[in-house]
């Protein structure tokens, strides 16, 4: 085509690098998103998020991932309260307790 393709959302440009801010997870892939890890954009997220968010390529993944805007930022995540790193081992020091779901 000789028209260019229409800007990322949010004005980002292909390259650019973000940080996610949403919750550590494993995807079926194997790939891995964690808390505050750098990924580069590889394009505009499609389907639901379409025009919403972007696709992000993290180190060590095979894919991209696609993310709402919300869930990414231009600088690092701010430090978690009380000095704790994302994915330390913590341990429960108060009193047991059940919750509805049974849990």
């Amino acid at each position: 085509s000789r028209k260019p393709p229409p800007p990322l959302p949010g004005g980002f440009r292909l390259g650019k690098r973000l940080y996610f801010l949403g919750l550590s997870q494993t995807l079926e892939s194997g790939d891995r998103v964690v808390h505050g890890a750098r990924g580069e954009v590889t394009g505009p997220a499609s389907g639901a998020l379409a025009g919403q968010g972007l696709a992000l390529l993290f180190k060590g993944n095979r894919h991209s991932v696609e993310f709402r805007l919300s869930q990414l930022r231009r600088k690092p995540a701010p430090p978690l309260p009380g000095g704790y790193r994302v994915g330390e081992k913590l341990f429960h020091n108060g009193r047991s307790q059940k919750f509805e779901s049974g849990d």
